[in-house]
């Protein structure tokens, strides 16, 4: 499932254009595409862990 960055951005109120949030989407979904494996590898004893494992399932 893919992360709706525009909602996400509003949700936060960042102050992005839209614009400019067009452009670096593809980037943020490479991103994403990069670390859910790696949050999904992390065991819940290790630093900062424990704040991916509370946002949800990771896909």
């Amino acid at each position: 499932m893919k992360k709706d960055w525009k909602q996400t951005a509003a949700a936060w109120n960042l102050p992005i254009p839209a614009e400019d949030l067009e452009k670096i989407i593809p980037s943020l979904d490479g991103l994403e595409a990069g670390f859910r494996p790696l949050a999904n590898s992390l065991d819940a004893n290790t630093e900062s862990a424990m704040i991916y494992k509370l946002l949800g399932p990771v896909e």
